[in-house]
């Protein structure tokens, strides 16, 4: 169920997982990053429609001590 209360179709979901999937590569292989746990359950929360893209962002600021996004990044 997204946080809009509506459930996220197959489809939604499969988009979800392959953007999850790209960004974590790409970032990989240019900057040699590695998920951190927060990131990865974040990740996860999003993929399920638990979370909105820009309460995730929003957690790892608050993570790094940094403040909210004070508009929504995605929409």
């Amino acid at each position: 169920m997204s946080p809009e209360g509506k459930e996220l179709s197959p489809e939604e979901r499969a988009k979800r997982v392959e953007a999850a999937r790209y960004a974590r590569g790409t970032m990989g292989l240019v900057e040699g990053y590695r998920p951190t746990p927060l990131t990865r359950e974040l990740q996860a929360r999003w993929i399920d429609g638990e979370i909105t893209i820009d309460q995730a962002i929003d957690e790892v600021r608050r993570s790094h001590g940094l403040p909210d996004l004070q508009e929504p990044a995605q929409g």
